[in-house]
């Protein structure tokens, strides 16, 4: 087998893991949330000011909801595979993109390895990937493109491109995730020029016409949304959001856990990938990391913005995909440069590889014994694809032209199998993938007709503050919390928002939390439970 069919093997295995299960489960997670925002703004016009149950939604600007929002224009669906596609094509281009770049500025061996390391980590294989809905593998593009657009400005001398284009990204990755773009911003920026020796640049008419045009474009944001909310109110919670991820707001015991710990969890993010950190261990490793510009660059982009990150007592994989791609060419730049200098290493390193691949077919029959996967419709022919594919793994880890290259295909192989074994034992437990089929049995009831939600406003404080100093204070209301599946699912199949209301009037349909109908007379049409907030809702009609 040559290696550009193994890596077409590759791909098109990838491709099918990827997209052939895209909808196959219900939303979880964050995903209901940015799908409802999406499909509220797609139905109400409101392309401004983002809502949930027709209230305000502060924690996050409107970009990656327009975009799901046209996604939903361009396929007529608002199903969960539409909702998943933005952030997995985001994904995949990110990896493109990384691949065209790094070929440029290295070479197509470290490119090709690099890309396929991306595509294959375990976090983003496994869950990332899984759950697209989300909004952060759209966000690390962006702060991709920002942070290359950087490199390049600095590294061709051409910085009318790296402001502009860089400000124009940091507009988008602003009105996209708020304030951490420009931490990024300020940071890479502050890397680049003290890594090329372009310090006075930052003091040039360039650079001040690139944060014009982002002053510009975030201001006109904030100029329309004050005019149908309060721009104030939205900007604290943007502050808050951002800072609450940092030390400054989290007990100090689990800021020393997440600061002895982090180094663990962002290698457990990259297995098996990082088990090539053995290949660090050449002395003229150092050398070898700042002999090529776009390497050299890369750890000073990680150096100078993982340290936020770092010391945050929250750590969540996602929000760490940015620094993923980078990283990972690390890795494979170590590992084409060094595996024919530390022999005995590389022997350790494949002499672990091995027992993995000799293991692989077996662990793909594990599930027809397992309770949860054994009453799998179809459990014989799952289990016999999943072993022929282990055992073509193995045959091309021995037999094949590349051993690196066959752990990438075991990686995609075992995607497949989590998405024929792991992902119907899931959307089968009636105790996690409940609000699809339960919504679905409830709008038998109400069919076409619009539901509202009934209850009390959520108030709650917010404030933009650093560590003890409080800049300003606010009090936010919005729609009573309620799991994000409830009112997804809802209005997915009626196309009426979920409006949220204080009083009820006859003849209406309305959900709201058993608790708040006592004393009242009225007729349970349904009833359900919110898992989320842990409460029992009822359907009425007065």
């Amino acid at each position: 087998m040559a290696k550009r069919t193994l890596v077409a093997l590759i791909l098109l295995l990838l491709a099918l893991a990827l997209f052939g299960w895209l909808g196959y489960i219900e939303l979880r997670a964050e995903e209901p949330r940015r799908a409802i925002v999406s499909l509220e703004m797609w139905l109400s016009g409101n392309w401004v000011v983002p809502q949930i149950n027709g209230w305000t939604y502060y924690n996050k600007p409107p970009v990656f909801n327009w975009i799901m929002a046209l996604f939903f224009t361009m396929t007529g669906s608002f199903s969960e595979w539409v909702v998943r596609l933005p952030s997995l094509l985001s994904f995949l281009v990110l990896g493109l993109l990384h691949y065209r770049y790094v070929k440029k500025y290295l070479n197509g061996r470290v490119a090709l390895l690099s890309s396929l390391f991306w595509l294959t980590s375990a976090d983003l294989l496994f869950y990332g990937s899984v759950n697209t809905g989300e909004i952060d593998p759209f966000y690390a593009l962006v702060v991709y493109l920002q942070v290359v657009i950087i490199f390049q400005g600095f590294y061709h001398q051409k910085y009318w491109k790296l402001f502009l284009w860089s400000y124009l990204l940091t507009a988008v990755g602003f009105l996209t995730k708020g304030l951490p773009s420009l931490a990024f911003q300020a940071l890479t920026l502050l890397g680049g020029a003290l890594y090329f020796r372009k310090f006075r640049i930052l003091f040039g008419v360039k650079h001040l016409l690139g944060i014009a045009l982002l002053v510009i474009l975030c201001g006109a944001y904030l100029y329309l949304y004050d005019q149908k909310d309060d721009a104030a109110a939205f900007f604290v919670r943007q502050f808050k959001e951002a800072s609450q991820r940092t030390g400054l707001e989290t007990r100090l015991s689990d800021t020393l856990w997440q600061f002895l710990f982090f180094p663990w969890r962002l290698i457990q993010l990259m297995l098996p990938w990082s088990l090539l950190l053995v290949f660090f261990f050449h002395p003229t490793f150092k050398k070898q990391l700042f002999e090529n510009k776009w390497l050299g660059y890369s750890v000073i982009f990680v150096l100078f913005n993982i340290g936020l990150y770092w010391i945050s007592g929250d750590f969540k994989a996602r929000y760490y995909y940015m620094f993923l791609p980078f990283i990972l060419t690390w890795f494979a730049y170590f590992f084409d440069q060094n595996q024919e200098k530390l022999l005995r290493t590389t022997r350790v390193l494949f002499g672990l590889f091995s027992v993995i691949v000799i293991l692989f077919p077996f662990m793909m029959l594990v599930p027809a014994f397992i309770p949860q996967t054994a009453v799998l419709p179809g459990i014989a022919w799952r289990v016999a694809v999943m072993v022929l594919l282990a055992l073509i793994t193995l045959w091309v880890y021995f037999k094949g032209p590349s051993r690196i290259l066959a752990i990438v295909l075991l990686m995609v192989v075992a995607r497949i199998g989590l998405n024929l074994y792991y992902l119907p034992a899931l959307q089968a437990d009636k105790n996690v993938m409940y609000y699809r089929e339960t919504m679905a049995e409830m709008l038998e009831i109400t069919g076409d007709e619009p539901i509202y939600l009934y209850g009390r406003a959520h108030h709650f404080p917010s404030d933009a503050s650093i560590g003890p100093i409080t800049f300003e204070e606010t009090t936010l209301t919005t729609a009573p919390l309620i799991a994000y599946q409830i009112p997804y699912y809802i209005t997915r199949h009626n196309h009426h928002i979920l409006q949220f209301t204080e009083r009820l009037e006859p003849g209406r349909y309305y959900i709201a939390r058993a608790e708040l109908l006592v004393g009242l007379e009225y007729k349970a049409l349904f009833r359900f439970e919110d898992k989320w907030q842990q409460r029992q809702m009822v359907l009425i009609r007065p």
